[in-house]
C-alpha cells in the first residue's frame, strides 16, 4: 500500500526537492566563490593587448568583490542560515504542539464532540507554520520575504556578471584576431635585423670608411729610393696626415652616429621585449580570467535557479499545509500522526544537512580572512 502523501513536506520531484536544491545551491555556491576570488586576485591588465581591458578587468574584479562580501555570499548565506531557522522551528511544533495534536486527533472518532476543537488546535498550528515559513508579503517581516529580497538584489548582480562575461570573452576573441603579440615579435625581428647592420658597419671601422693610406696612419707621398727613404718622406707623410683631418673627423662623427644608433636600437629592442613579455602575461592571465569569468556567470545563474526553485517550493508548502488543513476526516488509521513522524524525520535530516554546510562555508570566510590579512 503506497503511504499517504505528508503534506508537511514542502512537495516537490525527487530531483527538485527542498534538500536537493540546498545541495545544488551549496555546490554552486562553492564554484562561484572560488571563481570570484580568482578575478580579485588578477593583477591588473596593461593596456598594451587592448585599451579597454584593464577597465573590463576592474569591473569584473568589482562585480567578484560584491559577490564575495554581500550579495552572493549574503544571499546563499541567507538561505542556508533560513532554511535552518525553518527547519528548526518545523522540528520544535512536530515534536510539540502538533504530534500532540495528531496522537489526539487520531485517537478520537470525527464523530466525537472534541473532534472539531482538536481538529482547529492542529489548524491552527498549521497557519502558523505557513505565516511564518510561506508568506511573502512586503509587510509579513517573513524569513521567505528577506530570502526572496536577497534574490533580487544578486538578479541586479547577475545581469552586470553576465555583461562582464561578454565583455572578456569579447575582448579574449579581439586579442586573437588581432595578433598583437605576433605583430609585436615581427616589429622586434625588424629593430634585431636593424641593429646587425648598424653592428656591422661599426665593425668594418676605418678600413672601409677612410681611404686605405689614412687607415694606415700615414701616407707615402715621397717614393722609395735606393732602398730607403728620400729626406723628406717623414715630413711628407705626416703632412698628408695632417692633410686628411677632415676625413678622420667625419670617421670619428660617422662612428658616433652609429654608436648613437646602435643604443638607442638596442633600447627599442630591450622596451619591446619587456612589452611582449607583459603582453604575453597578460593574454594567459586574460586566457584564465575569460575561463573564470564563464564559470563564475553560469554558476551565479545556477545560484539564482535554486533560489527560485526554493523560494517557489516554499510556497507550494502552504498551498500544502492548506490541504492538510482542510482534511475533516483522515482517510486512513493514524493518519496525522503519520503525518508528523513522516516531517520530522525530512525536517531533522534537513536540519543537519544545512547545518554542515553552514560549518563549511564559515570555514571557507575564515580561511579567506586569514589569507587576506596574512
Amino acid at each position: 500500500m503506497t503511504p499517504p502523501t505528508s503534506y508537511l513536506i514542502p512537495p516537490g520531484r525527487a530531483s527538485a526537492a527542498l534538500d536537493a536544491q540546498a545541495q545544488s545551491l551549496f555546490n554552486a555556491h562553492n564554484l562561484a566563490f572560488g571563481s570570484a576570488l580568482t578575478l580579485i586576485v588578477q593583477p591588473p591588465f596593461s593596456n598594451g593587448l587592448l585599451t579597454t581591458l584593464p577597465e573590463d578587468q576592474a569591473l569584473a574584479a568589482r562585480h567578484a568583490t560584491i559577490f564575495k562580501n554581500g550579495w552572493g555570499m549574503g544571499v546563499t548565506t541567507t538561505f542556508i542560515t533560513s532554511l535552518t531557522s525553518i527547519s528548526a522551528f518545523a522540528l520544535s511544533l512536530l515534536d510539540g504542539d502538533l504530534k500532540h495534536a495528531a496522537q489526539q486527533l487520531d485517537s478520537v472518532s470525527p464523530q466525537d464532540p472534541g473532534y472539531a476543537g482538536l481538529l482547529n488546535d492542529f489548524r491552527d498550528v498549521l497557519d502558523a507554520i505557513a505565516d511564518t515559513c510561506c508568506d511573502t508579503d512586503p509587510d509579513s517581516g517573513s524569513m521567505l520575504l528577506s530570502m526572496q529580497q536577497m534574490v533580487n538584489r544578486l538578479t541586479a548582480l547577475s545581469s552586470q556578471i553576465d555583461d562582464d562575461d561578454t565583455r572578456i570573452h569579447t575582448a579574449l576573441g579581439e586579442v586573437n584576431n588581432s595578433q598583437v603579440i605576433v605583430a609585436l615579435e615581427a616589429q622586434q625581428r625588424a629593430l634585431q635585423d636593424q641593429l646587425a647592420d648598424v653592428n656591422q658597419q661599426i665593425s668594418q671601422g676605418a678600413s672601409t670608411t677612410i681611404e686605405s693610406d689614412i687607415a694606415f696612419g700615414f701616407s707615402f707621398a715621397t717614393p722609395f729610393t735606393d732602398g730607403g727613404v728620400t729626406p723628406g718622406a717623414v715630413g711628407g707623410a705626416v703632412l698628408s696626415v695632417v692633410g686628411e683631418a677632415e676625413a678622420i673627423k667625419a670617421f670619428e662623427a660617422q662612428t658616433q652616429a652609429l654608436t648613437d644608433q646602435q643604443g638607442q636600437l638596442s633600447q627599442q629592442i630591450f622596451d619591446l621585449a619587456n612589452t611582449i613579455a607583459s603582453d604575453k602575461a597578460d593574454a594567459m592571465t586574460l586566457t584564465l580570467v575569460a575561463a573564470q569569468m564563464g564559470v563564475f556567470n553560469t554558476q551565479i545563474d545556477v545560484i539564482l535557479e535554486q533560489c527560485e526553485g526554493i523560494l517557489a517550493q516554499m510556497k507550494q508548502w502552504r498551498g500544502a499545509l492548506g490541504l492538510l488543513s482542510d482534511v475533516s476526516s483522515p482517510p486512513s488509521p493514524n493518519y496525522y500522526t503519520y503525518q508528523v513522524t513522516a516531517a520530522s524525520s525530512y525536517w531533522a535530516d534537513l536540519q543537519a544537512q544545512l547545518q554542515r554546510f553552514a560549518s563549511i562555508m564559515a570555514l571557507s570566510v575564515s580561511n579567506t580572512s586569514q589569507h587576506a590579512t596574512a
